[in-house]
């Protein structure tokens, strides 16, 4: 059997300049978490400005670069 592994995170609260660092992981060619490789799902993201707090809570969804194996069947 395969499976993958999936993961979403929120950068929690974060001010309007940290935009630039969400694009930056939008257009990353590798991305690790933990040191293991993974792809981002998320395919868009509205970048939010302009907003009367200034924070604002980015989520995205990555996915395991590798399947997952049982070899326990």
């Amino acid at each position: 059997m395969n499976g993958n592994d999936r993961i979403t995170c929120n950068t929690g609260w974060v001010e309007e300049s940290y935009d630039d660092v969400i694009t930056q992981l939008m257009l990353a060619e590798t991305i690790k978490l933990d040191n293991q490789p993974y792809n981002l799902i998320t395919d868009s993201v509205k970048l939010q400005q302009g907003i009367n707090d200034n924070n604002i809570n980015y989520t995205l969804e990555f996915r395991f670069a590798a399947d997952k194996l049982n070899y326990n069947v």
